[in-house]
C-alpha cells in the first residue's frame, strides 16, 4: 500500500494522469465523430492534429498498430489526421515550435502529448522540471486558443458524452 501512495505522490503519476485524461477525451472525440457521420460526410472534413513526442510520432505506425493509426481506421473518410510527432522532443521544445507546427495548420481538434521525455532522469538533456512542464503545456494551449477558440467544440463533446453515457445505463 505504501508503494501505491508513493506512486501517487510521484511526478510520474502526473504524467500518467495526463495521459489517462487524454485517453478519456479521445473517446469523447471518437463518439463525437461517430454519431455525426451524416453531418460530417456532407460538410468539409474536420482536421485533427496530434502534436507530441515519439509516442505521437510512432502512434501513426500501422505495422505496430499505433494508437493514432487505430483512430485513423475508425475515422476513415470522416476526418483528416495530421501527425506532428517529434521523436526526442519535450514540452519545452514543443512550446518553441507550436506556432510553426500547429497554429499554421489551423486544426479543428488538437491532441497534445508531451511528458515521456520531460519525465526522464534529470541528468538527461530532455528532462524538464514538473513546474516548467505544466507551464509549457499551459502556454501551448493558450497559444492555440488565441488563434482558434475550441470551447464550442468542447461543449458539444461534453453534451454528446453525457447523452451516450445516459443511453448506455
Amino acid at each position: 500500500m505504501s508503494s501505491f501512495i508513493g506512486f501517487v505522490k510521484s511526478r510520474n503519476f502526473l504524467f500518467f494522469g495526463t495521459g489517462f485524461i487524454s485517453a478519456l477525451f479521445m473517446t469523447s472525440v471518437y463518439h463525437y465523430f461517430l454519431l455525426r457521420e451524416d453531418k460530417l460526410l456532407s460538410s468539409p472534413r474536420k482536421r485533427v492534429l496530434f502534436f507530441g513526442d515519439s509516442i505521437t510520432q510512432h502512434g501513426f505506425n500501422v505495422e505496430i498498430r499505433g494508437w493514432v493509426s487505430q483512430l485513423g481506421n475508425w475515422w476513415t473518410r470522416r476526418v483528416d489526421l495530421l501527425n506532428r510527432g517529434f521523436s526526442g522532443y519535450n514540452s519545452r521544445w514543443g512550446r518553441i515550435i507550436v506556432d510553426k507546427v500547429v497554429i499554421k495548420e489551423k486544426p479543428d481538434f488538437l491532441f497534445v502529448f508531451f511528458g515521456a521525455n520531460d519525465a526522464i532522469d534529470p541528468t538527461v538533456l530532455q528532462h524538464v522540471p514538473l513546474e516548467e512542464y505544466e507551464e509549457n503545456l499551459r502556454d501551448i494551449i493558450l497559444k492555440v486558443k488565441q488563434v482558434r477558440d475550441t470551447t464550442s467544440y468542447r461543449r458539444e463533446l461534453d453534451h454528446e458524452h453525457d447523452r451516450i453515457y445516459h443511453q448506455s445505463r
